[in-house]
């Protein structure tokens, strides 16, 4: 024991012994005298250290229930008055039924029956709506049991409850999918059913169009006579304005298509914009999640020395990986209904048009012939390249004039010149 105390007792004094007088001007806190003393700066340096290791501790300690905070709401004063209500079913005395009796519950049957139709139809058109409007749960008492709940939990368990309650949502997603999958075709198909009238109307349409003549020459501008003004051959003429008539029924007819085509398109992705975005939202907007990310958003934003918090800086990541994958599952999710279905051509609606054509083009033949062998379409045609060779012999005369004139301007040009040269040389 004597030879600890005396090696103990070395090491003291070798580190306060002043072995170095320029030693006193760099550490003010040791005297070379051979007695060590703390000035007040390292006493209160040292008070302070611990002061801030113990409010570390204390802020380690309450960080795995300040992620969620519970704010209390006020409970609905009339929950129970409706609670206590009663209602009263009244049932119906069973009596013995005569063959009367028997048609009317016949028909009360039927009436029944078709009201149920009724019933299931109006439940079809009203499950879009219901599809696209996020859920609320009016349960105030089973929010607040929930969050008081969450604040007891451990940290992994707690953690594992979210990641749980992201699966459920996802499998709900899918089967209101399936459901809103179904509503989309439904809707689609009475679309292309109600087609076939459209399409009947617009045929009509056309119809009075090429056969009302103002309207052609107005809209045409007669281009494809003056087309053909340069043949002499006047027999072929028919042949090629039918040609063009065709040609701008096909035209009209794509025009047609390509409306129908973007209408529906428009349609459906306003749909599934308005469900998708209202799914997620729904999510989102759960009570539990947005007091979670709201506390972590205002933490990134306002708390310096994140560096300095280990323990809160850990589960800050670990929320910022759980929302990442959430986020980037949901993007997959999304990505792959909108190639099968959404932004994928509908092939009920090619199938339709591919069955149309064949009785398309024999229309369009049809309607071409008779629009040519029309007898007010032979008269109009006539007047029409009358005038317009009349127009064009007009302009080759105009040409021809102002052809001479240039000619007879540069005779007199030259004549002028000519004149002059003589005159120079005679000088």
């Amino acid at each position: 024991m004597e030879g600890a105390y005396d090696i103990s007792k070395c090491i003291i004094d070798a580190i306060c012994s002043p072995n170095s007088k320029q030693l006193e001007g760099v550490n003010p806190a040791v005297k070379f005298d051979g007695n060590c003393t703390y000035n007040w700066h390292v006493v209160s340096l040292c008070f302070f250290l611990v002061l801030i290791n113990y409010i570390y501790t204390f802020l380690n300690t309450r960080s795995n229930t300040q992620s969620i905070e519970s704010k209390p709401k006020p409970e609905d004063s009339d929950h129970d008055d409706h609670d206590d209500e009663e209602e009263d079913d009244d049932v119906p005395d069973v009596e013995h039924c005569s063959a009367s009796d028997k048609e009317d519950n016949l028909k009360e049957k039927k009436e029944k029956e078709a009201e149920t139709d009724k019933q299931n139809e109006k439940h079809m058109s009203e499950g879009m709506e219901q599809m696209k409007t996020p859920t609320i749960e009016p349960n105030v008492q089973k929010h607040q049991a929930l969050l008081t709940n969450l604040e007891d939990m451990p940290e992994e368990e707690l953690e594992e409850w979210k990641n749980q309650e992201w699966k459920k949502y996802m499998i709900n997603v899918e089967e209101e999918w399936q459901f809103l999958n179904l509503c989309i075709e439904q809707e689609r198909q009475n679309w292309i059913d109600s087609k076939d009238k459209e399409l009947e109307n617009w045929m009509k349409k056309m119809e009075n169009k090429w056969m009302d003549i103002d309207n052609i020459g107005k809209e045409h501008q007669c281009t494809f006579i003056k087309s053909d003004l340069k043949d002499d051959d006047q027999s072929h003429l028919k042949e090629r304005l039918k040609h063009e008539v065709k040609n701008s029924i096909y035209r009209d007819w794509k025009n047609w298509i390509r409306d129908n085509e973007s209408y529906l398109n428009t349609w459906l992705i306003k749909q599934w914009t308005e469900w998708r975005n209202n799914k997620i939202l729904n999510f989102l907007m759960a009570e539990w999640r947005l007091q979670e990310d709201e506390y972590w958003t205002e933490w990134e934003q306002t708390e310096t020395w994140k560096w300095l918090q280990f323990n809160k800086r850990r589960k800050w990541l670990t929320w910022k990986n759980r929302v990442s994958n959430e986020k980037q599952e949901w993007e997959n999710w999304v990505k792959i209904k909108e190639q099968r279905v959404i932004y994928n051509k509908y092939k009920k609606w090619t199938l339709w048009i591919n069955a149309k054509k064949r009785s398309i083009n024999q229309w369009v033949e049809w309607l071409a012939d008779k629009c040519v062998n029309d007898s007010r379409w032979n008269t109009w045609i006539k007047e029409k390249y009358k005038e317009l060779v009349l127009q064009e012999n007009m302009e080759r005369a105009e040409l021809m004039k102002k052809l001479k004139n240039r000619k007879t301007h540069q005779a007199s040009t030259f004549l002028s010149l000519n004149d002059k040269l003589e005159s120079v040389d005679e000088a």
